[in-house]
């Protein structure tokens, strides 16, 4: 039976080129497509790859004769994929091959014939992941090699050393145009992708994970060491689902850029339980851009076993930006990695901005260096996150983690980051080989952080925290806080204070600044306040920030016992089965207290009513509602307003 002819492109080619377009991936190439019209149509309807299953009908016919005639067919009259490709290249054309929509099966690629390689520009097109490109030898044989501007849809690939090495430029390896074009990567003793070349796409693609969520992983999901590639996309359906790797995204670049858009690393096709990689990033080399700020570049980092995002040796100006890291895409439900970030020895200039990283089992970042000059961990910039209910600390600093700043520095502002119902401290600085030195903390949110929002074990220039001395308000709309500190120049922070579980003071809103005179004294000038009381950090001039100032900081008013307590406490957070919200109404009026959930719909009614002086309590079971995040809202006299985040974690 002969199946083929010559064809110009029909409704996926227009689709793959527009999908190219799209992403601006034709700007980087020096060449063109060929002629359009020059096109070898081939439909696979035999599984097959033997001695027979190449392009000549005959095994006598010489080579310039059939096997150009632009027919595919073996030497048993099928069509093989094997022969379909080497008739195009034959005729130095690009091949578009279907496969007959009754063909289903493994297409056993032969050891002795090796990898199948396209033509430039050419269309391997399966369906529904029908047809399964299997591999005859685990260890070694190696399924697809890709030139230039081949797109591969629709197939499985597995048991083999490589499924496909990407080498040219221009490549699409999935699609996101419809889920049945998505390539599928299972069991590989090296990679599913190895990304050798340049401006390649792999989008759409499940790597690693079976139709019932198994994992059935390879070392590495995706290995790239050449640049300009884009691994998922920000369309519908560009994202790759990468999970039960040993790694799921090796970058190994020398240079140029990489984007990781949209993605599922580590969890399930919902994103919302976790199939793990051990780590779900692995990057030691620069221009990583993992998210790019917008709802569609979303990377979904949870559910690994190690670290989410591997910052390694030689990791320099990479980008973290806009992704869930420990979450599902609604960052209410725990998808925990062990680490949500490492900036490892040797990593440095990362910025970490807009993300939420909550829940992971450990800590939210870790940043860890070795005191060699090619192994510190340096001059990260972390600001604008949340930073929410990991089971150690928010952020930790160990070994010769310096020079890092984690929210605003002491030369620019930046948004702050909410470091909030960490199970340790919200930042601790912890030795190792050496001591974390001049590393930045300014501006940030601190709340319930169980035990410290930052503190020192060592590191940090020894510097300790100010002492406040007075705090006062002549009622005219500014207040005035003094203090002392050893250091002339050093930057004073102030903070309204807020008590956590055990009754530390951490600073929950930041309210101004000012710097430490010759003498030792400062004078700070804030806006007047309703604060509990005040606390301060302080920065010396190399950068060392100091832990909140100590005790229960500067009481705002020493009039009424009731300005001692602070407003509100809410405990256990994060909570199981009933939380406890505890206030202070300090004057007689009208009090609410309600619950809203994370859209801003209110759905509970705690306290409506006029209240005396007093201290008062709530109590609130979730009841069949499910475990997330949920806000509280009291409001007390007038224009007296305290929200707060409920963490639910009921099992």
């Amino acid at each position: 039976m002969k199946t083929s002819a010559l064809s110009g492109w029909n409704g996926l080619e227009t689709e793959v080129m527009s999908f190219l377009l799209a992403i601006g991936l034709l700007i980087f190439l020096p060449f063109t497509f060929p002629d359009l019209n020059a096109q070898m149509v081939s439909v696979v309807n035999s599984l097959a790859d033997d001695e027979f299953a190449h392009s000549y009908d005959f095994q006598a016919t010489p080579l310039f004769d059939e096997s150009m005639d632009g027919v595919c067919e073996d030497s048993l009259h099928r069509c093989t994929l094997r022969a379909a490709l080497e008739e195009a290249t034959n005729l130095n054309q690009a091949a578009h091959v279907t496969f007959l929509g009754s063909l289903s099966g493994n297409l056993t690629v032969n050891e002795f014939s090796g990898a199948f390689a396209p033509p430039d520009f050419s269309i391997i097109q399966g369906v529904r992941q029908k047809v399964i490109i299997y591999g005859s030898n685990f260890t070694n044989s190696i399924l697809f090699v890709l030139g230039n501007g081949t797109a591969i849809t629709g197939l499985g690939f597995a048991n083999a050393l490589t499924g496909i090495i990407v080498g040219g430029e221009l490549n699409l390896v999935g699609a996101n145009i419809d889920p049945v074009y998505a390539n599928y990567f299972h069991h590989f003793s090296q990679e599913g992708i190895n990304v050798v070349g340049n401006n390649n796409t792999i989008a759409g693609n499940r790597i690693g994970i079976a139709f019932d969520n198994t994992p059935i992983g390879s070392p590495f999901g995706i290995f790239i060491s050449g640049s300009g590639n884009l691994i998922g996309g920000t369309g519908p359906g560009a994202g790759n689902i990468i999970s039960g790797n040993d790694k799921g995204i090796g970058l190994y670049t020398l240079s140029g850029s990489t984007y990781i858009y949209g993605n599922k690393i580590g969890t399930d096709l919902a994103g919302m339980n976790a199939v793990g990689n051990k780590v779900g990033i692995d990057n030691i080399g620069p221009n990583v851009y993992i998210g790019n700020g917008t709802p569609g570049g979303m990377n979904i980092i949870s559910g690994n076993t190690e670290s989410g995002i591997l910052m390694g040796t030689f990791a320099q100006n990479n980008f973290i930006n806009g992704n869930h890291i420990g979450t599902d895409a609604s960052g209410a439900i725990p998808v925990p990695n062990r680490d949500g970030i490492t900036l490892g020895p040797g990593s440095f200039t990362t910025l970490i901005e807009n993300n939420q990283i909550s829940y992971n089992t450990k800590n939210g970042i870790l940043i860890s260096g070795i005191m060699t000059p090619e192994l510190e961990s340096d001059m990260h910039v972390i600001d604008g996150n949340e930073i929410l209910a990991n089971g150690n600390a928010g952020i930790l600093l160990t070994g010769a983690a310096n020079f890092n700043v984690i929210g605003s520095s002491l030369t620019g502002i930046l948004p702050p980051n909410q470091i909030k119902f960490n199970g340790s401290a919200g930042i601790l600085i912890a030795p190792g080989q050496s001591n974390p030195q001049q590393n930045t903390i300014r501006r940030n949110s601190f709340q319930d952080n169980t035990n410290y929002g930052i503190q020192i074990i060592a590191g940090q220039g020894n510097i300790q925290p100010p002492v406040l001395a007075t705090y006062e308000d002549p009622g005219q709309g500014l207040s005035t806080i003094t203090g002392t500190h050893p250091l002339a120049g050093a930057v004073i922070d102030i903070y309204d204070g807020d008590a956590n579980q055990i009754n530390v003071y951490e600073g929950l809103t930041w309210l101004g600044e000012g710097l430490v005179d010759p003498a030792g004294n400062f004078s700070i000038s804030i806006s007047s306040c309703d604060c509990d009381t005040i606390v301060a950090t302080a920065t010396d001039i190399l950068g060392n920030t100091s832990e909140f100032s100590d005790g229960a900081g500067v009481i705002t008013s020493l009039n009424d016992p009731l300005n001692e307590l602070p407003l509100i406490k809410v405990a256990p957070n994060p909570f199981q089965d009933l939380v406890t919200i505890e206030f202070v109404n300090r004057q007689p009026g009208f009090v609410s207290l309600k619950i809203y959930d994370m859209s801003g719909v209110e759905i509970k009614t705690l306290i409506e009513d006029h209240l005396q002086s007093g201290i008062y309590m709530s109590t609130w079971n979730p009841e069949n509602r499910t475990n997330g995040i949920y806000y509280y809202k009291l409001v007390t006299g007038i224009n007296n307003v305290r929200t707060g985040k409920i963490i639910s974690i009921q099992p």
